[in-house]
């Protein structure tokens, strides 16, 4: 199965990231990506926000989150 383009859950997200991207997640990388998403201010934010609206933008910091949990 294929996984799609914007992920709509938790493991499709983390597969877009770790397998498709090529980018683990570190604790210095979910830090710093959860720094970067709760500033409105910052340009990926802001770039985030205009490509794939508030509610992914939302769902992904709550996956954010979710997997610095699992790394606790």
């Amino acid at each position: 199965m294929k996984t799609p383009i914007i992920p709509s859950n938790y493991e499709q997200w983390k597969h877009c990231i770790v397998k498709d991207c090529g980018i683990p997640l570190t604790t210095s990388f979910i830090e710093a990506r959860i720094a970067a998403m709760n500033d409105v201010n910052n340009e990926y934010t802001r770039q985030f926000l205009k490509c794939y609206g508030k509610t992914h933008y939302e769902n992904t910091k709550h996956w954010l989150k979710q997997a610095k949990e699992s790394h606790q």
